[in-house]
């Protein structure tokens, strides 16, 4: 069995017989150094000889844990390993971030429906552009052609201006 280091521990104890009141009974820790958890951890009576203790293994390693009351002749050994992270935590790590990958993934495709509306705006101003850029070379078309026309009128009026000074007639 496996604990993850800096997450408290709970030891549910049932008592011999179900024994209730026992003020002697004691969890003792031994940590992987070979040092004793200090102070023991407390003891809450749950009731109908049910017990339970907390406490929060902080290194990695064997742990070792006694249970016991003089008074019941209660003795119990086990034993656990405390690890950096389990399978329960990866689990839970993967699941969170997947579920952030969702999220990412909707608020992508927002970004995506907004990209597209912005490319139809981009193409219906593009269409008005093309469209005034006929329009200009229309204007541009009818320009030439008064340019055209003035070009001719003033070749008549240089002729008729030769003709006015070179004693020409007037009717």
């Amino acid at each position: 069995m496996n604990q993850t280091i800096n997450k408290e521990r709970k030891i549910v104890y049932v008592a011999l017989n179900f024994a209730t009141g026992l003020s002697d009974l004691v969890l003792s820790v031994r940590k992987p150094d070979g040092t004793m958890v200090a102070p023991a951890p407390s003891v809450t009576e749950q009731g109908d000889g049910v017990y339970t203790f907390t406490y929060t293994p902080d290194i990695s390693g064997k742990w070792q844990e006694k249970i016991s009351s003089a008074l019941n002749s209660d003795i119990v050994f086990r034993s656990f390993n405390a690890v950096a992270f389990d399978n329960d935590d990866l689990h839970s790590q993967a699941d969170s971030i997947e579920s952030k990958v969702d999220n990412v993934d909707a608020d992508i495709a927002v970004v995506d429906g907004k990209v597209d509306a912005i490319d139809v705006k981009v193409d219906t101003v593009d269409g008005k552009v093309d469209t005034i850029d006929g329009k200009i070379d229309t204007i541009d078309g009818k320009v030439d052609a008064s340019n055209v026309a003035l070009s001719s009128i003033e070749t008549k009026v240089d002729a008729l201006d030769i003709q006015v000074t070179s004693g020409g007639y007037f009717a």
